[in-house]
């Protein structure tokens, strides 16, 4: 005769296994998501607070694509609910662009398995210490690369780029790179360091990079002509941007006034078709000294061998393929003081002095075009 047991179930308010619900939630969410899943999860947070909990959860990290972050703190100062919250979030599928400002000692692993395709470092420093990588159920994908990255935006790059995984990966070219898809980089240099970090750099990128800003700041005080990059291995670069911060101590456009040879003009490659030079004039001297000490550049020999300089490099046949050059003038506030008819005359006179020093482009030979703006 065969028996019949009888279980009785002891709690009268039975529950899923937290594992169960997780599973549940982290299927009925995973990327990418699309309008009936979003409506589902809406549903699952009105069947009780458990299943709320997490289907909040996947519902606020993936309608997020775009988050700015600043602390002016540690990372370590954080609370750890908080660091955790926040490092789910950078890993999320919706969220495209980071901006991460004025926070130092940041995880060396802290974006990695991230999806983030525009990156901006301001200011930020990583933490030296060696941190294991965790793999978690939720993102059991997490390798050292970032497959999705477009854009880099490092300010400055001394220590930020230890967050862009091995440096020595990708040696070889752009597979295998921890930036495989790195269209855009831009990057500002306060020191010799700087320079260094993004001299490791470009060999990940040569392959990928088509936009590529690089300003010197901090009145380029500390540069010399060993800190002249050399792009000519990067095969699909054709929009090179160089801006460098004049000192209102040395001469006007100039700050090594030591070197008459010196002016930051890089090695380029023949798919460089657009050349930007922005020069940053941080004089706070009245603009009848700021006015004399730029004109004064067009006939004192040792300031006209550095226009010069420029001439003969833009007429050289590596900057060939250049076809268009921005020249571009920025001087500061001392100089909004200044009328407008006054300003209307600085304008006509720069730009007639800047072609007469530029003789390259008056040749009838030249496919290259000159656009000088002067702004104030």
């Amino acid at each position: 005769m065969a028996s019949l047991a009888t279980w009785l179930m002891t709690d009268t308010s039975p529950r899923f296994p937290p594992e169960l619900l997780d599973l549940f939630i982290d299927t009925l969410g995973e990327r990418p998501i699309t309008e009936s899943q979003r409506s589902a999860l809406t549903t699952c947070g009105l069947v009780s607070r458990s299943f709320a909990h997490r289907s909040r959860r996947h519902t606020f990290y993936r309608g997020i694509n775009l988050l700015d972050v600043a602390f002016n703190t540690s990372w370590k100062e954080l609370g750890l609910g908080l660091r955790h919250a926040l490092t789910d979030l950078f890993r999320s599928s919706r969220l495209a662009t980071l901006h991460i400002t004025i926070t130092t000692d940041l995880p060396r692993i802290l974006l990695i398995g991230s999806h983030i395709k525009h990156l901006l470092l301001h200011w930020c420093l990583v933490d030296d210490a060696p941190v294991p990588l965790h793999y978690s159920s939720r993102y059991p994908a997490v390798r050292n690369n970032y497959p999705q990255l477009e854009t880099l935006d490092l300010e400055p790059c001394l220590r930020s780029t230890a967050l862009l995984g091995n440096e020595n990966t990708g040696r070889e070219g752009a597979e295998g790179s921890a930036l495989p898809a790195l269209r855009v980089f831009k990057c500002c240099l306060r020191g010799f360091a700087d320079f260094d970090s993004v001299v490791s750099i470009l060999p990940r990128v040569e392959n990928t990079v088509e936009y590529l800003k690089v300003h010197y700041g901090d009145s380029a005080l500390w540069l010399d002509r060993s800190t002249s990059f050399n792009f000519t291995k990067m095969k699909k670069l054709h929009h090179l941007a160089i801006h460098l911060d004049m000192t209102p101590n040395l001469p006007l456009l100039f700050p090594n006034a030591t070197n008459s040879d010196f002016f930051p003009i890089p090695r380029v490659p023949p798919s460089l078709s657009r050349l930007d030079v922005v020069l940053r004039a941080l004089s706070r001297a009245s603009p009848e000294n700021v006015s004399k000490a730029f004109f004064n550049s067009f006939t004192e020999p040792s300031e006209m061998e550095r226009w010069s300089r420029l001439n003969r490099a833009l007429s050289s046949s590596e900057f060939a393929g250049v076809k268009e050059v921005v020249l571009t003038l920025q001087f500061s506030s001392s100089m909004v003081h200044v009328f407008l008819d006054e300003k209307a005359r600085f304008v006509r006179r720069a730009d007639a002095s800047l072609r007469a020093v530029l003789s390259h482009f008056k040749e009838p030979k030249t496919s290259k075009s000159l656009s000088i703006q002067v702004q104030f």
